[in-house]
């Protein structure tokens, strides 16, 4: 398991479910930042942990859908409550938007917004030279149009819709503020996209020359603040990696740049002869190679970087005094690189790391492996050969790109919220797939509801709890 810090967990206590579907109260206790829910089909697993996932990632227009009098969670020591006739706004105008032809402009647009939850910042704003900005890059349209589709939305809205909602406004404010870090979430229906894009090959392609041309499929909702993974596509993976290492490449060349600047100041300040024998010493032939490896041939040739190591290597285990004038410069130099040497290994812990626990399940059959020379990851199968993304079980898929996500994403913590964890995942991979990502220092709460005794069959079993356990029916009138 890589070693990662723990972020501190979201100190979320208690949720509270009042009137579901008007028949029942479930109230739920967490304890050390993890719930697994269980319990047979049909007692409402999926719906608890939905509403759970709406309200802290604060989509209203999607939670009103659920039947249900009252909500409240309690963070850290403060409750919060809304009920469901506060949480209005967007229903009036929901019901209309969903009524708009999805072939017109104004429907393709509108559902951007809906998918995104920027719906009503965007009915909201003032439109401010920013704003615009934000809104035409978003929906990819003009800044001219923005305010000419504002117009025409609200043009839509019955005259007694309140747009803000004052309790709910209040709590949206407050959950932003207690609640840090980004919601991952990963629905049972995620199963279905893959199935359409076996019959239909060319489904996503259709779609996107129907829509817009020029307009990417995501798969799934995301904003700022959540993304709900539908289903598992390698090109997102993909460009995750290919930021991380081009971000890592990038940082490379820039700290071998700057070295030549401060070996100069060291020069001209009379430090260039000062080292420390202990770091010297405490260099493996391996360490050696590889921190000249790093540096670009441009730079040092490899005839120079083979003369540099012998060079190193002869200091090795003298006192300094032994150890001649330009050889002093040499091994200042290169304490230097060590220096640099590290500082980029320290960079590339979450790409490092990401390799390694992803290995923990797709070995002996293959093999993520990240090269820190040319700052690349590949997959290799047993026989040696690179495969693709693409050619990867569902399971490996669904395996890859949630660590991705917690990985290599921006993001520097992460609620993760997965109904049926299991889907697609051999035992042995249901039994630590929690765990796992539990203990990746990224994520800050999680939750999950199985079907499968294996998921919490490892060091999460007491985090579990059987929803029929924790739910109240109410009494019939």
């Amino acid at each position: 398991m890589p070693k990662s810090t723990r972020v501190p967990m979201i100190n979320i206590s208690e949720f509270r479910i009042s009137g579901l579907f008007g028949a029942r109260d479930i109230l739920l206790h967490l304890k050390g930042g993890c719930l697994i829910i269980v319990g047979p089909n049909g007692i409402g697993k999926s719906s608890v942990v939905n509403i759970f996932y709406l309200f802290i990632s604060r989509q209203w227009s999607r939670l009103i859908e659920y039947k249900f009098d009252e909500l409240s969670l309690t963070v850290n020591t403060e409750t919060l409550t809304i009920r469901r006739d506060e949480i209005s706004g967007l229903s009036d105008f929901t019901r209309l938007a969903q009524g708009l032809s999805a072939s017109s402009r104004v429907g393709y647009l509108t559902n951007i917004l809906l998918e995104t939850g920027e719906l009503e910042r965007f009915l909201s704003s003032k439109l401010t030279p920013t704003a615009r900005q934000s809104f035409s890059t978003l929906l990819r349209i003009p800044r001219t149009e923005v305010p000419m589709l504002q117009r025409n939305l609200i043009r839509r809205i019955t005259p007694d819709t309140d747009l803000l909602s004052i309790p709910r406004v209040t709590l949206d404010k407050t959950l932003t503020e207690l609640i840090a870090g980004r919601v991952l979430y990963l629905p049972t229906y995620r199963r279905i996209e893959r199935d359409i894009r076996e019959i239909f090959p060319d489904f996503e392609e259709r779609l996107r020359h129907y829509a817009n041309p020029t307009t990417p499929i995501t798969s799934g909702r995301s904003a700022g603040h959540f993304v709900e993974l539908v289903s598992f596509g390698m090109e997102d993976v993909k460009t995750n990696i290919d930021r991380r290492t081009q971000e890592l490449r990038n940082y490379s060349l820039s700290q071998h740049n700057n070295l030549s600047a401060i070996y100069l100041r060291d020069v001209i300040h009379g430090r260039a002869d000062q080292f420390a024998t202990s770091e010297i010493n405490s260099l493996t032939d391996n360490d050696i190679s590889n921190i000249l490896a790093r540096v670009s041939e441009t730079a040092l040739s490899r005839e120079d970087k083979t003369l540099l190591r012998d060079k190193v290597m002869s200091m090795q285990g003298k006192r300094k005094s032994e150890i001649i004038t330009n050889d002093k410069f040499l091994a200042h130099y290169f304490t230097r690189l060590v220096a640099v040497h590290a500082d980029i290994s320290k960079k590339e812990q979450d790409i490092a790391s990401f390799a390694e626990v992803c290995n923990q399940y797709l070995l002996p059959a293959k093999t993520i492996t990240y090269d820190e020379i040319n700052f690349t990851i590949k997959i290799f199968d047993d026989r040696g050969e690179e495969l693709a993304l693409s050619v990867l079980s569902s399971g490996e898929k669904q395996i890859i790109s949630i660590f991705s996500h917690l990985y290599l994403e921006e993001s520097p913590t992460q609620i993760v919220i997965i109904d049926e964890p299991e889907l697609s995942l051999s035992v042995p991979w249901q039994k630590r797939f929690l765990p796992d990502i539990f203990e990746s220092g990224r994520c800050s709460l999680l939750m999950a509801v199985t079907h499968s005794p294996f998921i919490y069959d490892n060091a999460l079993r007491l985090n579990s709890v059987d929803l029929r356990r924790v739910t109240t029916a109410r009494a019939s009138s």
